[in-house]
């Protein structure tokens, strides 16, 4: 999830990545939504906003 480039990718794509959940692999989809910074405690955290999208 970190090394793909997003700043590439529409706001209307969709991505599929493989996921392991009670030891199958399953494909996970997923819409880039942009980013967002969060401010904590520790300073400022960039981050990328991510939608499941459920079938």
């Amino acid at each position: 999830m970190r090394t793909p480039d997003y700043t590439k990718n529409k706001m209307v794509n969709f991505n599929t990545i493989e996921t392991i959940f009670d030891e199958e692999v399953w494909p996970f989809m997923f819409k880039y939504m942009g980013k967002n910074v969060i401010h904590a405690k520790f300073g400022k955290v960039c981050c990328i906003k991510l939608k499941p999208v459920l079938q």
